[in-house]
């Protein structure tokens, strides 16, 4: 059995599962590319409605989602996210063309975590995905060291209940 510290330290060292929503090969390919150079297994999806089916098997730790997507844009996507309890605290990267700035208010406005328009600088989108892993992986040493304290704790307490004499 692995005990909760353990799984903690594993989960630290895991490569982050990254979904891209992209329907342009080009952009997908690019993206690819991008967070594999920052150790992320990439899993991708061309539309809205296959993003969602891929969601009902795995929970990655970050999406990029652009919003002008077939079948199912970005937007209802997002939406659809937010509202289920297992899929709402996955952080969103939109990377989309529409830069103007009611776009991006609303598009922020609509509950991402972050924006970057296209075209963009290769370093920006690295840094906003290094951002967020980066809280990602924070979190989990943080739950993981509660843990390790509980259950150290835990120990502790039985320990010094068994060594006590009966009264």
């Amino acid at each position: 059995m692995v005990s909760v510290c353990c799984l903690g330290r594993q989960l630290q060292h895991m490569a982050p599962l990254v979904l891209c929503v992209e329907d342009c090969a080009d952009d997908r390919l690019l993206i690819n590319l991008i967070l594999k150079s920052l150790g992320c297994t990439v899993i991708e999806a061309v539309d809205g409605e296959s993003a969602l089916a891929m969601l009902q098997r795995c929970q990655p730790a970050l999406i990029l989602l652009d919003i002008c997507l077939p079948r199912l844009s970005g937007l209802e996507l997002l939406a659809h996210l937010r509202q289920n309890r297992a899929t709402a605290i996955i952080p969103v990267i939109v990377v989309t063309a529409m830069a103007m700035a009611d776009d991006r208010d609303r598009i922020l406005a609509a509950g991402v975590d972050d924006y970057i328009s296209k075209p963009y600088a290769i370093e920006d989108l690295e840094r906003l995905v290094l951002e967020h892993l980066r809280r990602l992986s924070l979190s989990v040493a943080t739950i993981a060291e509660s843990a390790c304290i509980n259950a150290n704790d835990a120990a502790i307490e039985a320990v010094v209940h068994l060594s006590s004499p009966d009264e």
